[in-house]
């Protein structure tokens, strides 16, 4: 079953952004269906790579040290990632148009443990960093033991490029990050 989230967490990072495609058709993001959608797909994509996280740490033999490191890293990106998902389903849930939606933003900025808005941005800051460190640092680890291809931190690192770049790219950075996965997904050769 874990197998198999290599595949599902960059397909649903894809159709969350072929749904935030559709949904700033009109010229805006949320709320709606589109957006609660595209979030809520957004928000499994996270968690599922957290478990990926976990299951290409114990893929490997060796290094232990790094990859915990990279674990570590990779899930505080994943949590942080999430907690902004997860208020932005909330504020999408509780407003009718972008206007309700900006206004009821800064009444999330503390949330859910009411840390200082100063400490919430620089979370906010360094955490997608940290996941794309974490799963490149992995990535790489399991190329130098040939549990991926070497071009499969390259296709990482793009994937995480073009979506930094824009936006609007999601859906490729999924397609980039699954193509890298892929062979995760397949029983390693029994000895």
């Amino acid at each position: 079953m874990t197998r198999h989230c290599y595949l599902a967490a960059p397909a649903l990072l894809s159709v969350y952004g072929v749904a935030r495609l559709i949904d700033g058709t009109d010229g805006t993001y949320g709320p709606g269906a589109a957006w609660t959608f595209g979030h809520v797909c957004f928000l499994v994509a996270m968690v599922l790579f957290g478990v990926v996280l976990v299951a290409a740490r114990r893929a490997l033999t060796g290094w232990r040290g790094v990859s915990a490191i990279a674990v570590g890293l990779g899930l505080f990106g994943v949590v942080v990632f999430a907690r902004g998902i997860v208020v932005d389903l909330i504020v999408g849930w509780r407003s009718t148009d972008r206007a309700a939606m900006n206004a009821r933003y800064p009444n999330y900025d503390r949330f859910p443990l009411g840390l200082p808005k100063a400490l919430i941005d620089t979370l906010n800051l360094v955490g997608p960093p940290f996941l794309i460190l974490g799963l490149l640092t992995l990535a790489i680890l399991l190329a130098a033991q040939g549990r991926l291809r070497w071009w499969a931190p390259v296709l990482v690192l793009l994937g995480f490029v073009v979506i930094t770049v824009n936006e609007d790219l999601l859906p490729l950075g999924g397609v980039l990050l699954g193509t890298a996965l892929y062979p995760m997904t397949r029983r390693p050769a029994t000895a």
